[in-house]
Formats: C-alpha cells, sequence, structure tokens
C-alpha cells in the first residue's frame, strides 16, 4: 500500500472513530487514483491532487515538501473551520416547517406572501416559509 494511501486509512479510522457517525454522518477522506494522477476529496471538495501538490516547501529547503498527514490534517481543519461558522450562521435562521405552525403546530395556510395558521393567529413575516 502507498504512503499516500496508508495515512488516508489512518486518518479515515480517526474521523470514524469520533462521535460525528452518532448523527448517521460520516465524513471521510476519498481517495481516488486514475490514469492521469490521484487525488484525495473531503466533504467533496479536492483538497490534494498528485499533479498540483499544493503542501508547502520545508524552510531552508527547495525539494522537500510538508508532511502528507500533516498536510491533511490542516486541510481537514479548514473545512471543518468553514462548516462550523455556516452551522453557527444559521441557527440565527427562523426557519418553518412547510405547512406547520411552529407555536400550535396546526396547520399553516399560504395566504398572499405570508403563512397563516387556521389553529392560532400566527402569521409568518413575508418570505420566512421554505
Amino acid at each position: 500500500m502507498s504512503e499516500v494511501k496508508q495515512i488516508v486509512k489512518e486518518l479515515n479510522d480517526k474521523l470514524f472513530m469520533s462521535d460525528s457517525h452518532e448523527y448517521d454522518y460520516f465524513c471521510y477522506l476519498e481517495y481516488t487514483e486514475t490514469p492521469i494522477g490521484d487525488f484525495i476529496k473531503y466533504y467533496g471538495q479536492v483538497i490534494w491532487d498528485s499533479e498540483n501538490d499544493y503542501r508547502e516547501y520545508a524552510e531552508d529547503t527547495d525539494d522537500q515538501r510538508e508532511d502528507m498527514k500533516g498536510y491533511l490534517i490542516k486541510e481537514i481543519s479548514k473545512i471543518a473551520n468553514v462548516l462550523q461558522k455556516s452551522s453557527d450562521a444559521v441557527k440565527e435562521v427562523k426557519y418553518y416547517p412547510l405547512g406547520v405552525c411552529p407555536e400550535c403546530q396546526g396547520t399553516l395556510k399560504e395566504s398572499g406572501y405570508t403563512w397563516q395558521c387556521d389553529s392560532c393567529e400566527f402569521n409568518t413575516p413575508e418570505g420566512d416559509v421554505e
């Protein structure tokens, strides 16, 4: 097994052993070999490919790049940071499931550009229902 494949396997084992799979979501590194080069994806984003190796060169040398494991961990952390910020941003968004009143669980009915509950006096602001 190549060194890159071994690193991907090791990191995937660590990712799997985290508690993220308890929510029925499991994010893993996806290693793909192609005739023109190999690449690694995380959350659908290519974070490394053999043709365009974006790893930094080690200080004081022009021929040795940072190690693959450290590079992949750094890229995973970048994506995790973006996902956390996205999650935090949408926590403040009011969301009303289509057809369900958030106050009494009655039925919301469309009325022009808003939705009104047929059981209570709840009205959604314009454009807040998906």
